[in-house]
This record gives C-alpha cells, structure tokens and sequence, in this order.
C-alpha cells in the first residue's frame, strides 16, 4: 500500500513538471515571436511610417526679419538675414515636396536626402544677397570674380563666407571698353567682366550661428559702375551695348565704385516662432 501511493505521488509529480515546463516553453515562443515582431516594426519605420509636413510658408516668414536695400552709385544691394539656415531650407524643402504630393514611403526618402543636404547649416544665420543696376540706366560690373567683390566682418575680424546656393550667375565675358577722357584721344581696350543683373546669392558662415548677437558689416567693393547717358549732336553717347559687349564711359578709374557697406545687427533679430511640426521633424531625421 505505501508503495502504491508513493508511486502515484511520483507520478502527480512528473505531470506538474510537464505542465510547467510546457507553459515556460509556450511563454518563451510567445516572447520571441513578440520580440521579432517588434524588430520588424521598428526596421519598417523608418520607410512605412508617416510623415507630417510643416506649414509651408515659414521660410518666407524668416525673410521678413530684417530686409536691407542700399545703394552706392549705380550699385544697388539688397540682403535678407535668415536666422535660421537649416529652418529656413528644410521649410523650403517641405513646401516643395507637399505640392510634389508623394506617397510616404517616396516622402521619407526624399525628406532624409533633404536634411543631410542642408544639415551643414544647422545653428547658422543665412544672408540672402541680390546685386543688380541702381536704377534702369545702371549697369554694374564685377571685374574679379564676384565673391572677391565681397567681405564680411563680425567682432573685429573677417568672417568666412560660404556660398550655398546662386541664381543668375553671371558670366565673365571680354567687353571692349572705350574711354573717354578730356582733352585727349579716346582709349580702347578689352576687359574680362561679368555684368552683375539681378545676381542672387545666399552664404552662411561658420564664425555668425544663428544666436549670433554681435554686429556684422558686409562691404561690398572695387565693382565697375557704368550709367548710361544720352549723347548730343554728333556725340555717341556713354552706356553699355550688351548685344556686342562694348561699354563706352569717362576713365576707367573714375567708373571704379565707392564700396557700400551693410550693418546688420542680429541682436535686434525679432525670429517668429518655428512651427512644432518643423522642430519635430527636424528632430526626428536628426536621430
């Protein structure tokens, strides 16, 4: 009798052994194919996911900061200080993909490529710089190239300059140039030029971020300055002729221009407020 109860206790036992090593064996496939699950989720999120634009017209607000227009003879120079640089193009790049209308996988793709395009920038001010004539009669020149043309202070010391982006470019061309000077026969000689029309350049610079509070002067000198004007009897006038590259005017060295200068004073910056949905994203495609 004792030994039939101790067999059928031995018994009880090994089936409570089975049970619980069954249930410990289903627990810990339920966890991996949980865990694996969770691999797939967060491997597809990044291209699956969806992407919530910003508002698109943030860009353009950061325009409006502080617009400068001067003008120096027949020069005129207009810059646009964007606090902001990475703000200020991956708003741009938004608006852009938002008309585009892309599904969100294309989305995501094209929003990464985005930010490491202009990542660069991040935590730096961006300056907005359009050359053109003072007036309709007014046609200036760059006689190096235009960068050259350029400088940009802050704190005492000269600033580096970093081009990003350009429109209308102007190219460098042999222009016959004939000068007339009082009492004295008329010169004529060839200049490599580049006439500066409607030229628009944006520069960011390691040395002004974008909580830069000190001022910042940008000079703008030695560019060529030609007006027309109208001749009398006989006399064929002063102006440039851009069908065959001839510029007629008094001497040289007098048509070389004054240098303009800029002061621009990022502490007195009024910066509207960032989107979240801008700050978010940024965020994100920064992890």
């Amino acid at each position: 009798m004792t030994l039939d109860l101790e067999n059928r206790a031995s018994t009880v036992a090994c089936g409570w052994v089975f049970v619980i090593a069954t249930i410990a064996l289903f627990a810990s496939s339920g966890a991996a194919a949980k865990d694996r699950d969770s691999k797939k989720t967060k491997k597809a999120g990044s291209r699956d996911e969806i992407w919530v634009l910003p508002p698109g017209d943030y860009h353009q607000l950061l325009e409006t900061v502080d617009p400068q227009d001067e003008v120096s003879g027949e020069l005129r120079v207009r810059v646009r200080s964007v606090p902001n640089a990475l703000h200020y193009f991956m708003s741009r790049e938004c608006e852009e993909l938002d008309r585009a209308g892309y599904d969100d996988k294309t989305l995501g793709k094209k929003l990464v490529a985005a930010y490491k395009k202009y990542k660069y920038h991040k935590d730096k001010a961006l300056f907005i710089v359009t050359v053109s004539g003072s007036s309709g009669k007014s046609r200036p020149f760059y006689i190096s190239k235009p960068t050259r043309h350029f400088d940009v202070k802050t704190k005492g010391r000269k600033a580096a300059m970093h081009i990003v982006e350009e429109k209308r470019k102007p190219r460098s061309k042999i222009w016959e140039v004939y000068q007339y000077v009082p009492n004295a026969p008329r010169k004529v000689g060839k200049k490599k030029l580049a006439l500066a029309d409607r030229h628009t350049f944006s520069f960011s610079s390691r040395h002004v971020s974008a909580d830069h509070k000190d001022p910042i002067v940008l000079t703008v000198s030695g560019m060529l300055g030609v007006r027309s004007v109208k001749g009398g009897a006989g006399d064929e006038g002063l102006g440039v002729n851009e069908r065959y590259n001839q510029i007629s005017m008094f001497r040289w060295r007098d048509q070389i221009m004054a240098p303009l200068r800029i002061r621009i004073f990022p502490g007195r910056w009024r910066v509207p407020e960032p989107p979240r949905e801008l700050v978010e994203l940024i965020d994100r495609l920064g992890r």
